[in-house]
């Protein structure tokens, strides 16, 4: 079976409502993309391209993985949407 286009899903909003999942488009993760998916409907719609394992960190943040490195994005769950798609950083991690 390709996993190409399957979907492995990372987390859960909205009381179960939508969910996130990163979406394989060839064999490497890398290559894959973070995807908020309408549980009900099961449209899907692309959050962040070349990243995977997407979570939400409250109060608004999309924190993933990208060629072992992570990052974070602004995200707005009331309005589905992220924004300054382009300046994802990124996170430092202090001990």
């Amino acid at each position: 079976v390709s996993p190409k286009n399957a979907l492995f899903f990372s987390d859960v909003l909205d009381a179960g409502r939508f969910a996130l999942a990163t979406r394989m488009n060839v064999m490497s993760g890398d290559q894959g993309d973070v995807v908020l998916v309408d549980v009900g409907s099961r449209q899907s719609v692309t959050l962040v391209r070349a990243g995977y394992a997407g979570r939400y960190v409250p109060p608004g943040y999309i924190v993933y993985a990208r060629a072992g490195s992570m990052y974070g994005i602004r995200f707005d769950p009331t309005r589905r949407t992220v924004s300054a798609r382009l300046r994802s950083t990124p996170m430092t991690w202090r001990s």
